[in-house]
């Protein structure tokens, strides 16, 4: 995704949609809860999904500074590669 891509991801974030994106071929599904937001690894074939993250923290802010700083691919966060994710679905 572009910048400019990257920046709408993040307002839409703020506001509160889930969304679907694919890295170096694999498929991710960031869900909002009430009071956390969750990573998932999703199947190629999208029918099953895996967790690997609970993100916590006082509130929606707060939760997507955390998601999109932390480093969870190849120790590297959403913010440093997002030139390499495409997004596949924002809910």
């Amino acid at each position: 995704m572009t910048s400019v891509e990257y920046n709408d991801l993040v307002d839409c974030l703020y506001r509160g949609h889930d969304f679907v994106f694919l890295h170096n071929g694999q498929h991710y599904f960031l869900e909002r809860d009430n009071s956390c937001h969750n990573l998932y690894k999703v199947s190629a074939n999208l029918d099953e999904s895996e967790f690997i993250k609970k993100i916590e923290g006082d509130n929606l802010i707060v939760r997507i500074n955390a998601f999109l700083e932390m480093q969870l691919f190849a120790d590297k966060s959403l913010n440093e590669i997002y030139s390499n994710v495409n997004i596949i679905d924002i809910e």
